[in-house]
């Protein structure tokens, strides 16, 4: 069995990438952010699958959570989903990186990486937005801290630099797919397939069913091969001085590693 990690931050199209990894592979199976569908199940919250079923209730999950309740064994999860699926390959796109360590140690030389690098800015964005509403909600840990926008604004840029500094140094040359968030509309599935060709891993465009533990799952999608549209709010929504701090405080990343992202207007 092959095991394919989707190493990004968050809302930079991991999900998206791994349902489009899905419908182009043959006995291929997404499960989605693997890291943060345990933790639910480990405390015992019974969350919804993209299935729409409860995970008890799910086909794929219901087995799983019941074995998870008897303790956490990471090896023995991911052979559970191969026998309840029949998957050949299997792909995760947890945010936790401690994760994607653990699955190259399980996997070693069948264990390969697919890297989708977003513009920063847009990260800073989508995690700002994220706070206002949990705190709106009422839901965030730590209101009096996430309400200070533009400190937050700083440690998600060294977080952005760190995340991504990791990952460059985890891949290995000749076994890593290098996605641009801001170029997935031209990027696939062209690169998939060749990454695919490279690691012989059979092609079959189909629709499959889902069942995403975790991730953004519940935005669903028409027509998958016309359906990759990325968000540029970040150009309006940003004032001018935060773009500024982003710019500088990613700049040492984005130099050494040589990123390039779409210009907008």
């Amino acid at each position: 069995m092959k095991f394919i990690s989707i190493m990004a931050d968050e809302r930079s199209g991991s999900t998206f990438a791994g349902t489009y990894a899905q419908y182009y592979g043959k006995k291929v199976f997404y499960i989605g952010e693997l890291d943060n569908g345990l933790i639910r199940m480990v405390q015992g919250r019974n969350g919804t699958c993209s299935c729409g079923a409860k995970y008890l209730d799910c086909p794929v999950w219901g087995q799983i959570m019941l074995d998870v309740q008897k303790g956490v064994d990471l090896k023995k999860i991911i052979m559970k989903i191969q026998e309840i699926t029949g998957a050949e390959v299997i792909v995760d796109s947890s945010k936790d990186i401690s994760y994607h360590q653990k699955f190259r140690d399980i996997f070693g030389n069948n264990h390969s990486t697919i890297h989708i690098k977003r513009n920063p800015k847009g990260v800073i964005l989508s995690r700002m937005k994220s706070r206002k509403r949990r705190i709106k909600k009422g839901n965030h840990p730590k209101p009096h801290i996430a309400n200070k926008y533009n400190s937050m604004m700083i440690y998600d840029c060294i977080t952005w630099s760190y995340r991504n500094s990791w990952m460059e140094n985890f891949k290995i040359k000749g076994n890593n797919l290098d996605l641009t968030y801001d170029l997935l509309d031209v990027e696939l599935p062209s690169k998939l397939l060749k990454f695919y060709k490279e690691n012989e891993i059979e092609v079959e465009k189909k629709k499959k069913d889902d069942h995403i533990i975790m991730g953004n799952k519940f935005t669903r999608m028409g027509d998958i091969e016309s359906d990759i549209n990325v968000s540029h709010s970040w150009v309006n929504d940003l004032q001018l001085f935060q773009k500024v701090i982003v710019d500088v405080s990613t700049l040492p990343v984005r130099l050494w590693y040589k990123y390039k992202f779409r210009k907008t207007a």
